[in-house]
Order: structure tokens, then C-alpha cells, then sequence
């Protein structure tokens, strides 16, 4: 259901090269992980999922602006994105980064044209710009940059990189399920148990990029060895690296008993993200 309210998202737009390159990356699958996050969030409050469908749709715009413009030449130069052609690939790339600017400035634009009410627009509007930002994904994305081909990167800012590159948008959708359903005292929180879904998630990403194939994954496998990159696997061995994700999971579950909700749903994708393959 998500998916087809997805496809529409972009139906005010003027139809151009730029439309499209939009709706390409959008619209070309994946996890939808931030978007299951926001609905598992507003199940657990007793509220229907299609009241996540808005702030789900403007979260993706900013996570699919965000690999858009990591796969362009300039950054991890990658041909291959969920199986099909990257975006400047299948287009340019001046076409591919105007269609990241594209997404990630629309997704204001989108949610402020929602019909949650002002107060809610605020506060979402607030965790989602910080989130992406220059205090957040940016700023994760600057320290990655900084270290590529760092081989004497620790542990402790290798998690650093992540608890910002791929937390912060973790964290800003559990925060957003909370706000659109008037439950953000629980937004500290949520912030925190964000942060480690973000580290989950990296783990998992280092493990399979080592185990994994590009029929499964969709996209290149082995870059980070390739580039020298400092990972989880290669600081920590893939038995170590396990055990820690683990143990993340764990202590992620235990965290979310903490908030006065049914956690049914949010148990399920937690386990699903925990056991994903790609």
C-alpha cells in the first residue's frame, strides 16, 4: 500500500528529465525500512498505517536523494543501485544531482502540503532537517569521506561515522512515528534506539559485502576491500562482527519495552532487519 501511495508522490511536479530521474530512483524498490519504520511505529499507538504514508514518503525522498548522489562519480562511483542502473547512469549526471537536489528539497515541500496538523508539521519538520543536515547525515557522510582509504580507523570512530550516516535517518523516522501520533516525549529515546539501528544496520551492510553476491545485494560487492576501507569486518573478523550485531539487536528490543506501546510490529521488522540478506 505504501509502495502505490509512493508512486504518486510526485505527481505535482512539472513533467521533465529531472520528473524522471526522480521517479526512477523513488520508485525503483528496496527495503523501504524508514517508511516501515514510521508504520510500525504508528501501529504500536493504536493509530492506522496510512497516517505514516506522508512522512514515510517525504523521509524516502531524502534517503533515495542521499544514494543518488553517493552513487555519482564524485563520491563511491557505483553503476549498480537495487539491481538496476544507478540514476546517472541511466541518465547524467547533472540530470542524476539536480534529481537528489530535486527529492531532498521537495520532501519539505510534500510534508508541509500534508494533512498532519501545524504543531506536527513543525516538530517533523525540525527532526527531519536536523536529521539530514550538516549536524546529521552530512555530517557522517563527511567523516566517511574523511577516512576513506584509512586503514588505522578504530572501532570508536567507525561507529561515530555510522551513529551519524545511517543512525540519524533511523532515529528521525521512529521520532516522526512519534510525533505524527502525539507521543514525542519519547523522541530522546527513540533517538538513542535510532542510533543503534544505524550501527546494526552498517554491521550487516560490512558483513554481506564480504559474503554476500551481487544477484542478492543488487549492487557491487567488495568495494570497501577494493577502496581499503576501514570496516567492521576488517577490524573486528566476520565471527566478531556477528556477535556485536547481536548484541545490538538485543539491546535494541530491550530499549523499545521502555516506551507504552504495543511492540508486536516493531518486533517483527526489528527481527526482519536483523536476519536480511541484502
Amino acid at each position: 500500500m505504501f509502495n502505490e501511495f509512493l508512486e504518486n508522490a510526485l505527481d505535482g511536479l512539472f513533467d521533465c528529465d529531472v520528473k524522471n530521474a526522480m521517479s526512477y530512483s523513488l520508485n525503483a524498490g528496496g527495503k523501504r525500512l524508514r517508511p516501515k519504520l514510521i508504520i510500525a511505529m504508528v501501529k504500536g499507538f493504536n493509530c492506522d498505517e496510512t497516517l505514516a504514508y506522508s512522512a514515510g514518503a517525504s523521509l524516502e525522498m531524502i534517503h533515495t536523494y542521499s544514494l543518488i548522489h553517493d552513487d555519482l562519480p564524485c563520491m563511491d562511483n557505483d553503476d549498480y543501485r537495487r539491481g538496476k542502473k544507478t540514476c546517472h547512469k541511466m541518465f547524467n549526471e547533472p540530470i542524476a544531482m539536480l534529481a537528489g537536489d530535486g527529492l531532498l528539497t521537495y520532501s519539505f515541500e510534500y510534508l508541509l502540503n500534508s494533512d498532519y496538523d501545524n504543531e506536527q508539521k513543525i516538530k517533523c519538520l525540525k527532526v527531519l532537517s536536523h536529521s539530514c543536515g550538516a549536524n546529521g547525515m552530512i555530517y557522517g557522510q563527511e567523516i566517511d569521506i574523511l577516512n576513506e582509504c584509512n586503514t588505522n580507523i578504530d572501532i570508536t570512530q567507525l561507529k561515530k561515522i555510522h551513529e551519524y550516516k545511517t543512525g540519524k535517518l533511523f532515529s528521525c523516522a521512529l521520532m516522526l512515528g512519534a510525533i505524527i501520533t502525539n507521543n514525542d516525549e519519547y523522541c530522546d529515546l527513540l533517538n538513542e534506539i535510532g542510533v543503534l539501528l544505524g550501527l546494526a544496520f552498517q554491521i550487516q551492510d560490512d558483513i554481506l559485502d564480504c559474503t554476500s553476491s551481487f544477484e542478492v545485494l543488487g549492487k557491487a560487492i567488495g568495494s570497501d576491500e577494493k577502496q581499503n576501507k576501514s570496516t567492521y569486518v576488517t577490524l573486528l573478523g566476520v565471527s566478531d562482527a556477528q556477535i556485536l550485531l547481536n548484541e545490538i539487536y538485543d539491546n535494541i528490543l530491550v530499549k523499545f519495552d521502555e516506551i507504552n506501546f504495543n511492540k508486536r510490529e516493531i518486533e517483527i521488522l526489528v527481527n526482519q532487519m536483523r536476519n536480511r540478506d541484502r
